[in-house]
């Protein structure tokens, strides 16, 4: 598995260098509107001459970290295989999609479809709204144009089978809150239904006087 983390915000440009820095095989921009925006992203995440990474001097091992192969140096292979996905979740990065798909260092867009219907006025997960229907078109269209993979939030099988005809090609299927909490409740529900049948037992055992 490779991480891939998700900064603050997408004028946290020291965030961006920190994740990368410690092991980070991608970062995740939120809220990513203009074309602007995300080429002062992409500065921040290469190494020059592409953009204005810093050394990092703490992950450099001389014969562990640095060997590369021929041609290419560390700095060379981190500009080429660092993921950078902005998140599109607003009216503005919808209709500006096309030209931030274009960029060359955008790996894949995430679609933010809570914050993009919560910035029409809408609410949910989804719906048929036209403006919201229209919006997701334009996003489709837009990845087949420019090649750009598409990801999104899919949870359940419905929803996979949605994304894979919508075109989307990277899903999340979990979210860490979801999984913790649901699994904790499934385990707790469990123990509570073993204990309470273990206790009727043992009291039904008992010779009654």
């Amino acid at each position: 598995m490779i991480p891939v983390v998700r900064v603050p915000s997408k004028t946290h440009f020291e965030f961006m260098a920190w994740c990368l820095d410690a092991g980070a095989g991608g970062i995740m921009v939120p809220h990513l509107e203009t074309v602007e925006e995300m080429k002062a992203v992409i500065a921040a995440c290469r190494f020059p001459p592409a953009g204005h990474r810093s050394f990092p001097p703490f992950t450099f091992l001389p014969g562990v970290t640095d060997t590369t192969p021929e041609g290419e140096t560390i700095f060379s292979l981190a500009n080429k295989h660092t993921a950078i996905i902005p998140q599109i979740e607003s009216r503005l990065g919808v209709q500006n999609l096309k030209d931030i798909m274009s960029l060359e260092d955008v790996s894949a867009v995430m679609i933010g479809h809570v914050d993009l219907r919560l910035d029409m006025g809408l609410s949910g997960f989804t719906g048929n709204e036209p403006e919201y229907v229209a919006a997701n078109q334009a996003i489709v269209e837009a990845s087949k144009e420019c090649n750009a993979p598409l990801m999104g939030a899919a949870l359940g099988p419905e929803a996979i089978k949605a994304r894979i005809d919508e075109g989307y090609r990277i899903m999340l299927n979990c979210f860490d809150l979801h999984t913790l909490a649901y699994g904790m409740i499934k385990t707790l529900g469990e123990a509570r239904v073993t204990a309470e049948e273990h206790m009727q037992s043992i009291h039904s055992e008992q010779p009654k006087l």
